[in-house]
């Protein structure tokens, strides 16, 4: 979503972040927060693969059918995908040094349980700094439009609403 934005933001009618944090490097993270991501494949890369798809997928969900989607998801990709993948948004968040500056509704997402990183404390920071609404979505972790998408969706469509994005 904040890449796109920045790169197209006449094409975006609103931003919603799902378990997301902000871009904005020199701002919003510590230099340990920094190196963890800078290094993260390679980190990855010496876990065995199957080992890192159920961990990954109980990290990141706290619903059975939520973990075993994101098991799937991963095993599909494949080691090789998951790394390039992960490098691919990883550079990307690296590279923007400054925050996305939104001229179009904003609305921040995490899961009550996420525990990945520190995805509840930047939502908190983000929202505070630049007014975002956000919302915590309960009986969730990371994935939380997957773990419960009806509450997820809920959130989502009154957001839509408010906004005219979304016909009635």
């Amino acid at each position: 979503g904040q890449a796109y934005y920045a790169k197209h933001p006449e094409r975006v009618s609103g931003v919603v972040g799902i378990g997301t944090t902000p871009f904005g490097v020199s701002k919003y993270y510590k230099a340990s927060d920094l190196f963890w991501i800078h290094h993260y494949t390679k980190v990855a890369w010496w876990f065995p693969y199957s080992y890192y798809c159920s961990a990954a997928a109980k990290a990141v969900a706290v619903t059975e059918r939520a973990q075993e989607s994101m098991h799937q998801t991963l095993v599909e990709l494949g080691r090789q995908g998951m790394l390039q993948a992960a490098k691919a948004v990883y550079d990307e968040f690296l590279r923007r040094q400054d925050p996305v500056d939104f001229h179009c509704p904003v609305l921040l997402t995490y899961g009550e349980h996420d525990a990945t990183g520190l995805v509840p404390s930047y939502n908190q920071a983000w929202a505070t700094e630049c007014g975002h609404p956000l919302e915590i979505i309960l009986a969730a972790a990371h994935n939380a439009n997957d773990d419960n998408p009806e509450a997820f969706d809920r959130v989502l469509q009154a957001f839509l609403t408010e906004h005219g994005l979304m016909d009635s």
